[in-house]
């Protein structure tokens, strides 16, 4: 039960026992009852998981400050079981670099336990952009930072410029061994050494990641992917089917078979020690998981890449728990009469129209068509039909703004045929004719599915029967039953395949009459819901014990579709299903989850409470990802009230780390915080005319002040990294018709590279952070069915209405930054030559073996993305948009444009994703390229099972009002793009010929006519 305590034996137990102010994001509803009320059952949420999930206080703290990010249950079994991917054998290991503390270690040199300080300094000559002549010039390398002076530095001039080695993408030497090249996005520079080549190129190599160094680099210094040199540090090889403690065992035998191994203090058990992920917030503590259910290894052992860990006492986990002084129980209840919880004194709740099935409405339907009458040219018209009247209005729309010209038919005697199709401009129509007496010709209508002309023509015969009037007359004193209505077999296509389709009166009646017969169809369960008279009492108690009996979805997180409705006991139903759910599953439906909070009838609903109980469980994912959410609206009046309130009763629960955290979050990124404040300025500045160089001074000024007061805290985008101060020189103002800050704040971990996040302000990134949700959700939809395409999208959070953080993928470059490395012209079409991406990736990846994996990963997260881009209707997908990282992953950035249809001219100018691929992955007899094209069609018919699930997401964050979804309509672009009537052979077809055969289809294909013309034209230039 939850706490009931009246709001006045709230504040006066707070005054009584609080040493301390606890702090709100809301502060102005604290002194309120309803706030009072609020955080009483809050506390009720924590007495009960303190009773069934044994989740004391001590286990919460551990969770906030020590999270494990594991696979849950069927993640981690697809992975073991994989159809695609075959099981893990003997012979799959990880390469792994491990740390043992330093005060494992007896008399061991501190210095020797820290990564290396590089320092070289001498005279080079240097090439740049542009000026082509070599300069001699001298140069100082420090702290991953190439400066160059006109001559030998006395420490008080300032520099000629500067190389950010941290922006480097590749170094490789030329053909005789006396130059480097250091590739940038920017431009390539040329440096010579006076005099000891091998010294320069080993200092600038060892300053780099090791996989951007050219392989004749690594064989003549003798490279090693990871310098583990310190005494600390151990290399070894694991297996993914090995425990955490295997794991430590491990290391510890093989830091004593090292032969200079610094002897260990003792005694000391293995059993006493844990892993973290070395340079994350991210742990392994419990000792029997298995390496392959963390995330982080799954990662690694996709990309080959190596893992890094560290090893803990566990002693770190007692020190690390807080136990404050005011203990985290409700009050005792020292009243005799419950409280009652009001509704909220303003805001908005989502209508839900309830009402009779009465038999004289049940025919009526309305909808837009396209009409042709007689030779006429199709036009769109609205059409409405009405039973009472006998007559179906058309009205068309007036391109003077004027009111709508309409015209009423009568269809008495009228006959009604469906035809096949017919053409009509930029889609195919599903046309029906509708005849009157005495009119051979009659006029033709047309709907966008074959299921919606068929409903159309089912209503209208209805209508047509009983247009006359003593059929009419008849009927008063004996109304039909639904069983007179027809055959209903239709509506079962149009809830499978149409799922946007709105069902008219008799369509709900037939549903509701045959209601047993869909209990095997649960895309079936949301639409009889919404046939329900909620107003009979008899029949809401039938639908109600009706639902234990349905079917599951094909997807857990299906049951969010069934929050449209409002009637609380289906919405305890649903919340009963969706508590159930891992902690990945709750987090990729978070936000629809708290847009759904706005058709609760009361503040601390049972959604409420599933969602306030959640994140105190696992407050580094979702305690933040909700806090967020829940921030966001509380921008809006009508919103604050209710969202104030969750938001303020989580916060007066959670733990007092998190607690700690969400506040250095909001004083740095949300409203009225600092990096907002540093924007306001900058907006100023440029309103008024400064010059670039200004405003980026002034940036630089505003944010050391920032450094001053700041504290390591974790980023709202990634909760498993710990920044420290910002790195102010490498912070700059972005091009964009916002203001949009570039900040880079170094690591919490020492020795582990600096974290890139974007600031956009004066921009709503909701709509980006929706697209960027939905790219995870097929992401984890694949992974399911064994389809692992690497498509990893990067994360973004709006901390206010107007602004917002986007993640930074490290190590990665854009194909149009590629095509400027090498130089050349561009512009043709709007296209670059994409043999620069191949050499690109061939420079990055010079040995053959690792070159195989990069392509295959290539290859891969291309035909993932390629699905995203036709699913989701992506518009700005263009060189600049499309990145690559090192390990040959393919993503997108700037994704915000979604659901948008291109015309032809649009189609041409942005990249198609497989234009890359044809020209990457292909090799001389194409296989590579039929292994992608399968790829990206099984992926599709993939996504095509999970229709109704995307819609359900997406409907339910219809109430955010963003650009590009305002309504249902705005869904209907992905129907389209999915094609549910078509079977799955079909559909495969039908994405191939979007890929492979013509540039007026689809965004996607290599569109082989432009690119014939394209390399016709590069062959004449």
């Amino acid at each position: 039960m939850l706490s009931d305590t009246p709001p006045s034996a709230i504040r006066a137990n707070k005054t009584s026992t609080d040493t301390t102010r606890i702090w709100y994001p809301v502060p102005e509803l604290v002194e309120t009852d309803a706030h009072a009320t609020m955080l009483a059952k809050a506390h009720g949420i924590l007495q009960q998981m303190a009773g069934h999930d044994r989740a004391t206080t001590e286990a919460l703290e551990m969770n906030a400050n020590m999270p494990e990010y594991c696979l849950d249950e069927a993640s981690w079994m697809a992975t073991q079981v994989s159809p695609l991917q075959p099981p893990y054998t003997r012979t799959t290991t990880i390469k792994t670099v491990a740390r043992l503390p330093k005060d494992l270690l007896v008399a061991a040199d501190s210095s020797t336990l820290h990564s290396k300080r590089l320092h070289h300094c001498d005279y080079m000559w240097k090439r740049g952009r542009v000026n082509q002549a070599m300069k001699r010039r001298y140069m100082d390398l420090q702290d991953s930072k190439l400066s160059y002076f006109k001559a030998l530095s006395d420490g008080n001039q300032y520099p000629r410029g500067v190389v950010n080695l941290t922006e480097v993408s590749l170094v490789r030497p030329n053909a005789d061994l006396t130059q480097l090249e250091l590739v940038t996005s920017k431009r390539t520079w040329v440096l010579q050494p006076e005099l000891d080549f091998e010294a320069w190129a080993r200092a600038i190599c060892e300053s780099v990641p090791y996989n951007v160094v050219h392989v004749a680099l690594v064989s003549l210094l003798q490279l090693t992917e990871v310098d583990s040199s310190s005494k600390n540090e151990v290399r070894l090889v694991i297996l993914p089917t090995d425990t955490v403690d295997d794991v430590v065992g491990h290391v510890f035998e093989s830091h004593l078979a090292k032969l200079d191994s610094v002897p260990l203090a003792s005694p000391y058990n293995p059993s006493d020690y844990f892993l973290q992920v070395t340079g994350f917030h991210d742990y392994m503590v419990h000792r029997t998981t298995p390496m392959d259910r963390y995330v982080h290894v799954q990662e690694c052992m996709a990309t080959k890449a190596t893992l890094f860990l560290t090893l803990l006492h566990r002693d770190r986990i007692a020190a690390t728990i807080y136990h404050p002084n005011r203990p985290m129980i409700a009050p005792l209840k020292d009243y005799a009469t419950p409280q009652q919880e009001q509704d909220l004194s303003h805001g908005t709740v989502a209508p839900q129209h309830v009402g009779s099935l009465e038999l004289d409405r049940s025919l009526d339907r309305s909808g837009w068509l396209i009409h042709q009458h007689a030779s006429s040219s199709w036009t769109k018209k609205w059409c409405q039909l009405t039973y009472s009247t006998g007559t179906m209005v058309m009205a068309a729309i007036n391109k003077s703004h004027g009111p709508m010209l309409h015209e009423a038919l009568p269809l008495s005697g009228a006959n009604v045929t469906a035809l096949a199709n017919a053409p009509h401009p930029g889609q195919q129509a599903w046309v029906f004719q509708l005849a009157f007496p005495g009119n051979s010709t009659g006029i033709l209508l047309g709907t966008r599915t074959r299921y919606e002309r068929d409903a159309w023509v089912k209503t209208i015969q209805l209508v047509v029967a009983a247009a006359s009037p003593v059929e009419r007359d008849a009927a008063k004193s004996n109304v039909p039953t639904v069983a007179d209505l027809g055959e209903f077999h239709y509506v079962v296509h149009l809830i499978r395949e149409s799922p946007l389709f709105q069902l008219c009166g008799f369509e709900k009646a037939a549903l509701w009459h045959h209601r047993r017969e869909f209990l095997d169809s649960f895309e079936a369960l949301p639409r009889l819901l919404s046939s329900v008279n909620w107003r009979d009492p008899q029949q809401a108690r039938d639908m109600v014990e009706l639902l234990p009996e349905w079917t599951k979805p094909s997807h857990p997180a299906l049951y969010i579709a069934l929050l449209e409705c409002g009637d609380s006991r289906v919405r305890q139903f649903v919340v009963d299903q969706l508590a159930t759910l891992s902690d990945n599953t709750f987090r990729l439906i978070l936000p629809q989850l708290v847009q759904a909070v706005k058709s609760d009838a009361q503040e601390m609903s049972p959604l409420s409470a599933l969602l306030i109980e959640r994140a105190v469980k696992a407050p580094t994912t979702l305690g933040v990802d909700l806090y967020w959410a829940l921030k966001v609206e509380t921008d809006l009046p009508q919103h604050r009230e209710r969202f104030g309130l969750v938001l303020n009763a989580y916060i007066g629960i959670c733990t007092d780390n998190i607690r700690s955290t969400l506040e250095l979050q909001d004083a740095m990124f949300g409203l009225g915080g600092r990096v907002e404040a540093v924007c306001r300025e900058i907006k100023r500045v440029q309103k008024l005319g400064a010059s670039d160089k200004d405003v980026s001074a002034l940036l630089h000024a505003q944010l050391t002040n920032v450094n001053k007061s700041l504290q390591p805290c974790l980023l709202p985008v990634d909760s498993r990294v710990k920044v420290g101060q910002l790195v102010v020189a490498n912070c700059r103002v972005m091009r964009s018709t916002h203001v949009a800050l570039w900040l880079e704040f170094e690591n919490a971990e020492i020795g582990h590279p600096s974290v890139c996040v974007i600031f956009k302000y004066g921009n709503d990134v909701r709509q980006e952070a929706l697209a960027l949700q939905l790219m995870r959700v097929m992401d984890v939809i694949w992974k399911e069915e064994g389809m692992h395409l690497g498509v990893e999208p990067c994360r973004c959070v709006a901390t206010g209405s107007s602004m917002g953080l986007i993640q930074v993928v490290p190590q990665a470059i854009s194909f149009a930054a590629i095509q400027r490395q090498v130089g050349g012209l561009r512009g043709l079409l709007g296209r670059v030559d994409f043999d620069r991406v191949l050499l690109w990736i061939h420079e990055s990846n010079p040995k053959p073996l690792k070159l195989a994996t990069m392509k295959d990963l290539f290859l891969r997260s291309c035909a993932g993305h390629c699905v995203a881009v036709h699913v989701l209707g992506f518009q700005n997908t263009t060189c600049d948009n499309i990145f690559v990282t090192l390990s040959a992953r393919c993503y997108l950035v700037d994704v915000g444009t979604l659901l948008r249809r291109c015309t032809i001219t649009q189609e041409l100018q942005p990249v198609g994703l497989t234009t890359q691929v044809s020209h990457v992955v292909e090799d001389g007899n194409g296989r590579e390229l039929d292994e992608f094209i399968k790829t990206g069609v099984e992926a599709f018919n993939s996504i095509r099972r999970h229709l109704h699930l995307l819609l359900s997401l997406l409907q339910l964050m219809i109430p955010l009002q963003l650009p590009n979804l305002k309504n249902q309509d705005d869904l209907m672009y992905i129907v389209e793009a999915i094609a549910p009537e078509k079977t799955s052979k079909d559909a495969a077809l039908m994405f191939e010929d979007l890929i492979t055969r013509t540039p007026t289809i689809g965004r996607l294909g290599p569109f082989k006519l432009v690119l014939d013309e394209i390399k016709r034209r590069w062959g004449q230039l």
